[in-house]
């Protein structure tokens, strides 16, 4: 590997010479080095990888391609992402998360509220919660609505009764505009 010094010609140069040489910035500046070389086979989480990134690039092509898809990937412009496809490629490859489940206000009745704190890099598109028995039958399922004074909480109001609440189940299925989904459970 060679450093670059006092040469103005190859001070701004970044790339491939031939097949063979490799110019590119280090922390001290301009470098100049051999190719690397391709490997011969790649590993299964590499393919893996790579196809979840070819996935989000047609998936940002699609969306970007819609007016008001586009216009909504456009407000999360920054400067680590400065176009709408950038966004939502980045929104794609993202997973929502769950940060936290309140049910501290349910003690099995209806009408009551259970809080989701749920996030995204971009948007949650949408939060479910299902409340089963300890014997595992379904209770009562539903959507949690967003609050209109905190960004990322969501409240489910509760419509059935629960006769028994120790080994109730809670759980939150939180989902983002591409599709990824975050799954939480808990036991009360």
């Amino acid at each position: 590997m060679s450093k670059i010094k006092n040469n103005p010609i190859l001070q701004k140069v970044t790339g491939m010479l031939g097949e063979t040489i490799v110019f590119r910035r280090g922390p001290t500046g301009p470098v100049m080095a051999n190719a690397p070389k391709k490997p011969e086979s790649l590993h299964a989480n590499q393919v893996a990888a790579r196809d979840r990134f070819l996935d989000a690039v047609q998936y940002a092509k699609r969306q970007t391609a819609k007016d008001e898809v586009k216009a909504m990937y456009a407000t999360g412009i920054s400067r680590r992402l400065p176009s709408a496809y950038q966004v939502a490629v980045t929104d794609y490859l993202s997973v929502p998360k769950i940060k936290q489940i309140d049910a501290d206000a349910y003690q099995g009745g209806p009408g009551q509220v259970i809080n989701v704190h749920a996030s995204d890099d971009f948007k949650v598109d949408s939060v479910a919660v299902v409340i089963k028995s300890a014997a595992g039958e379904e209770i009562e399922r539903g959507q949690a609505m967003l609050t209109e004074d905190k960004r990322d909480v969501w409240l489910y109001t509760t419509t059935s009764a629960t006769p028994l609440l120790a080994g109730t189940t809670v759980t939150v299925s939180v989902r983002d505009i591409p599709g990824n989904l975050a799954i939480r459970t808990l036991t009360l």
